[in-house]
């Protein structure tokens, strides 16, 4: 079921687009603070959720370099996943395949692969 046929019920048919907007406005609003709230918790709990995995101190150490990019990637895929649900529920999977193919495997992916080989160069 599109969420442009989802709200069927009345004739006028820019109410139910206003409908279908105001949902997916408060949709996000509340993924964004369920974001917020995961990335700090996570943020926060750093030590308990490394300890659960290692007690090697250099792996500990390293965690606690890359921690604040972790937790910040969270919300971006809290954000990302919210994104992608609107566009397949607006039956637009072709244009959200093609940007995901250029955004990461076309750009993302060779940035990584670069910056992975000169970290191995330090």
């Amino acid at each position: 079921v599109r969420m442009g046929t989802m709200f069927t019920s009345s004739n006028d048919s820019g109410s139910n687009g206003r409908q279908v907007k105001t949902l997916v406005k408060w949709t996000f609003v509340l993924v964004l603070c369920a974001a917020v709230m995961v990335s700090m918790l996570v943020f926060t709990f750093q030590k308990q959720i490394v300890s659960m995995f290692t007690d090697d101190p250099e792996v500990i150490r390293q965690c606690t370099q890359i921690w604040p990019k972790v937790s910040s990637q969270i919300l971006v895929l809290f954000i990302y996943c919210f994104n992608a649900g609107v566009l397949r529920a607006l039956g637009l999977q072709m244009k959200m395949g093609i940007a995901v193919l250029i955004s990461l495997w076309c750009i993302a992916l060779p940035i990584i692969y670069t910056m992975s080989m000169q970290q191995k160069k330090w």
